[in-house]
């Protein structure tokens, strides 16, 4: 907390307590550097050079040691009149910056009315610090929601929209310290920053104090990434799954798109006269899609590439792709790769179950069946598949029956032969079969 207020000029505020501080911990070389900063900012640089000696004479009284390099350092840039760390003192002279970071709408942004509403309401409710978040397989559209929520939203916000990719599909996940460095910047350029993660959050938290600001922390990977980064204005977070250690966040799960919204969405992109003009095929077509966003999407972009090809002649193609591809298109390796990061997510059994309990014909599953079909009890069956639908990845229909969305289940059935194998496969259907006769 004392580096956040250096920071934002306040030396002479903190500077007496700083002073205590060092004196109920005379061998801190952080609190030290820290006060020696005050001191010097405070123009009594020779009290600074005095802290120093004070300190290097208990270090090496109690402990034989030497002071840090760091503290050196700064011990000969104070002896030369050198600002402390080497950098123009931070000022709250200047007006913090406005910044406008988030991304374009976009111009054929479809449906969610509903998941609107609801994240209107939460951000801009009164009373405390509104957090909303969205979960939701990726390429469900969250970002694009949050997006676009955060436009509709703008003269509600009038010192600033930001945004920061937190980037977790990306298996490199941006960690907080960088993360806060990246914020702080866009905020006050004129900021020293801290040295530490703990420091920097609550310079941040400090700096959007009382500012009618939005912050969008988009494809966020856990809690303690997210955690320090929570500002102390409006905030949305995007994420696979919840992030269930942040404290006070309003959830959004974002489920498939309607039928109406699906077709309303690929005639926007391909067209409405094209698909009016084959309406059954464009419904089975959006069908085979399952309500993913992404996956429309890029049945949309087929639609536009082949404008000779009728709708029925891409859904059939499509289908053929998805659930026994010869050669796999790009487009249908771009619907794959969010279903494969849902998948690499999970436990190995919670893996082995998403893909044996998806080779049935029908998407429907109880628990019953995937017990038979995977030989676990009835309690680790329900709980396997309690965390599929907590991975997006299954529907939960009432407590004992679960569904595949046409488009998982053909991912699903595609990895089980792959991994599991057409042995292992056969056993699995042929103990379904036997439970189900069984039960008549």
């Amino acid at each position: 907390m004392f580096a956040a207020e250096l920071a934002l000029g306040r030396h002479e505020a903190v500077r007496g307590d700083l002073g205590a501080a060092v004196a109920d911990r005379p061998l801190d070389e952080r609190l030290t550097e820290l006060w020696m900063t005050a001191l010097h900012r405070s123009g009594r640089t020779v009290e600074g050079l005095e802290a120093f000696r004070r300190l290097r004479t208990g270090l090496r009284d109690q402990l034989g040691i030497e002071p840090g390099p760091e503290l050196q350092r700064m011990h000969q840039r104070l002896l030369q009149g050198v600002e402390a760390g080497g950098a123009p003192e931070a000022t709250t002279g200047g007006p913090a910056a406005r910044p406008v970071q988030i991304p374009p709408d976009v111009r054929d942004f479809t449906g969610r009315h509903e998941e609107i509403d609801r994240l209107c309401r939460v951000l801009t409710e009164d009373g405390g610090i509104p957090v909303a978040g969205i979960t939701g397989l990726g390429g469900s559209g969250k970002t694009t929601l949050a997006v676009h929520v955060a436009h509709v939203l703008a003269g509600s916000f009038p010192d600033g929209r930001m945004y920061l990719d937190l980037r977790a599909r990306t298996g490199r996940a941006m960690n907080a310290y960088e993360a806060l460095g990246s914020l702080l910047r866009s905020i006050r350029p004129d900021l020293s920053l801290p040295g530490t993660t703990a420091e920097r959050s609550a310079l941040w938290r400090t700096v959007t104090a009382g500012r009618r600001m939005l912050v969008l922390l988009d494809d966020a990977d856990t809690s303690e990434q997210v955690e320090p980064l929570l500002p102390s204005c409006a905030v949305m977070v995007t994420a696979c799954r919840r992030l269930l250690e942040l404290p006070a966040v309003a959830w959004q799960r974002l489920g498939p798109l309607s039928d109406r919204e699906s077709l309303r969405l690929l005639g926007e992109i391909a067209g409405y006269r094209r698909v009016a003009g084959e309406p059954d095929a464009a419904r089975e077509l959006v069908a085979a899609c399952s309500g993913h966003a992404l996956s429309v999407r890029v049945a949309a972009a087929r639609l536009l590439d082949r404008p000779g090809w009728t709708v029925r002649q891409i859904m059939d193609q499509l289908a053929n792709d998805l659930r026994e591809p010869v050669v796999m298109h790009e487009d249908c390796k771009i619907v794959d790769e969010p279903i494969r990061r849902a998948e690499a997510q999970l436990g190995p059994v919670s893996a082995e179950v998403f893909r044996l309990a998806a080779l049935a014909v029908s998407p429907l599953r109880t628990v019953a069946e995937v017990t038979a079909m995977t030989g676990l009890p009835e309690a680790g069956a329900r709980a396997t598949l309690e965390e599929l639908v907590d991975a997006h990845l299954v529907e939960a229909l009432d407590i004992d029956t679960y569904r595949y969305p046409v488009l998982i289940q053909a991912f699903a059935r595609r990895r089980a032969a792959q991994v599991e194998g057409p042995e292992r496969c056969r056993a699995a259907l042929a103990a379904l079969n036997s439970a189900l006769v069984d039960a008549i």
